[in-house]
């Protein structure tokens, strides 16, 4: 796992300096948002590309097709090059690790909100602007949906893990049962 970090940071570092020497500023991030948030709509696409059937040709075209009309070239050919290096499953960790750069960068903290069902984008600036109060500090979520978490959010910025799920509530039932 600690290679893998280190890989997606690696990664997150060049993606983020390219953006910056090209002048688009942080302009990934939105767009990484938008293609995370559709990974997770379509599980799909991340079982297509993980298939080893299919040829890295295959993957890249389908990629280009996909997402070629949605988000920036730079940005498709950064996801072209995780494609052809078989570093797609990176992606979140590499998107995470961007966004946390990003935030450093811009004097804000990065970090991600899990729910059971897809949050609106004024649900997640209300949880943003509460986070920012309670920190003293501007905060960007990259929002992610489990299913497995039932209902509730769970939010992780740094190293602070606010956890409301009802599967986490279940599972200190469950170690509370244990005990007894």
């Amino acid at each position: 796992m600690e290679t893998r970090n280190a890989d997606a940071n690696a990664y997150a570092a060049a993606l983020a300096d390219l953006e910056q020497a090209v002048g688009r500023g942080w302009q990934a991030g939105g767009e990484l948002g938008e293609v995370l948030a559709l990974l997770d709509r379509d599980g799909r696409i991340d079982d297509f590309l993980a298939n080893p059937a299919v040829t890295a040709e295959g993957k890249s075209a389908a990629v280009r097709d996909l997402l070629g009309a949605r988000i920036h070239s730079v940005l498709l050919h950064f996801l072209l090059i995780l494609v052809e290096q078989g570093m797609w499953h990176c992606l979140r960790d590499i998107a995470g690790a961007y966004f946390a750069i990003a935030g450093q960068r811009a004097g804000r903290s990065a970090g991600e909100v899990t729910t059971a069902i897809p949050l609106t984008g004024e649900q997640v600036k209300d949880l943003e602007s509460a986070l920012a109060e309670k920190l003293g500090r501007p905060v960007r979520l990259r929002t992610r949906v489990d299913p497995a978490v039932i209902g509730g959010v769970s939010v992780r910025v740094g190293d602070m893990v606010l956890d409301g799920t009802v599967a986490h509530r279940l599972d200190r039932v469950r170690e509370a049962l244990v005990r007894v």
